[in-house]
């Protein structure tokens, strides 16, 4: 999370136009602009929305639907606001980059708003790196990785390096005071389940929001940073996987550890969905593995 100045203004439509030459590699563009069932208080596109039309953007550039299985890195470089144009370009990820695993592909995806004339100078809003469950026929032959002297190639590079930098060192993952925890404990109804009986992505996101909400004292606290002209936002997002498939009707919470840094103004969370009754994982961070616990819990993402 990052604290911030607010910018709540919507940007002006613009004209979606090329973001690199034509002698630059192959790669595919998926063009969209942030409507207001997609941004938040603030008018940014909300951090869910990000997984959701990179996810469209691979099963576009793959001529197949492809289902999202990790996030492995994301960088939000600043925010996608309301009524923004944006092209989601896709590479492959370089083959040196990441470890080959069967009936799975890892993309690259930059997001370039199109505010500018100068195409070597792209303005990108957000990286990352993610990857998908490969159907058979998933015509993924006509990308490729991206090249230096690209004007996408630095900022994929460099969601690339994130990804193999150390995590912070967490505490342990636990629950929430009780006092805290009333909306945080909440059982799973379909609409929680998605594809393929995963915990659905912007279920799962919407709980790690509440509780991060509560870890900086709720509704009230946020209201009053916004008053103040103060945002909060995430900034990065690193190791969220989706394994495992959670059960209709059982109660699941959010743990979290968390660690700050630039003096309160950055904060590092590491969180999980677990079952709330047998401490069963569902959902989170691969970051931290729990230590001191006879039977450790499934991951589901």
């Amino acid at each position: 999370m990052l604290l911030g100045p607010a910018a709540v203004s919507p940007a002006p439509p613009r004209h979606l136009g090329a973001v690199d030459a034509a002698s630059t590699p192959a790669r595919s563009t998926f063009e969209l602009t942030a409507g207001m069932s997609d941004v938040d208080a603030y008018a940014f596109l909300y951090y869910a929305q990000y997984v959701k039309y990179n996810e469209r953007a691979a099963s576009e550039a793959a001529g197949s639907p492809l289902v999202m299985r990790s996030v492995e890195s994301m960088i939000f470089g600043r925010p996608a606001r309301w009524g923004e144009s944006i092209n989601v370009v896709t590479f492959l990820c370089p083959p040196a980059a990441c470890e080959e695993e069967s009936g799975v592909v890892r993309l690259l995806h930059a997001w370039v708003a199109d505010s500018l004339e100068d195409c070597s100078k792209p303005d990108v809003c957000n990286t990352s790196v993610m990857s998908y469950s490969k159907p058979p026929g998933a015509a993924l032959a006509g990308l490729d990785v991206p090249r230096p002297g690209h004007p996408l190639y630095r900022p994929l590079m460099a969601c690339l390096r994130e990804n193999r930098t150390p995590t912070p060192q967490f505490a342990r993952c636990e629950p929430l005071a009780t006092s805290r925890q009333r909306e945080l404990c909440v059982t799973v109804h379909p609409d929680a389940i998605g594809c393929g009986g995963r915990l659905q992505p912007s279920w799962a996101f919407d709980l790690f929001e509440r509780q991060r909400t509560a870890i900086i004292g709720g509704q009230s606290a946020l209201k009053s940073l916004q008053s103040e002209g103060v945002a909060v936002v995430v900034c990065r997002l690193r190791g969220l996987k989706l394994l495992g498939a959670p059960v209709l009707g059982e109660r699941v919470q959010c743990v979290s550890a968390e660690t700050s840094s630039c003096n309160g103004i950055i904060f590092d969370v590491l969180q999980r969905i677990v079952t709330a009754e047998e401490g069963r994982e569902l959902d989170g961070s691969p970051l931290l593995k729990p230590t001191a616990e006879p039977a450790p819990p499934t991951v589901l993402a």
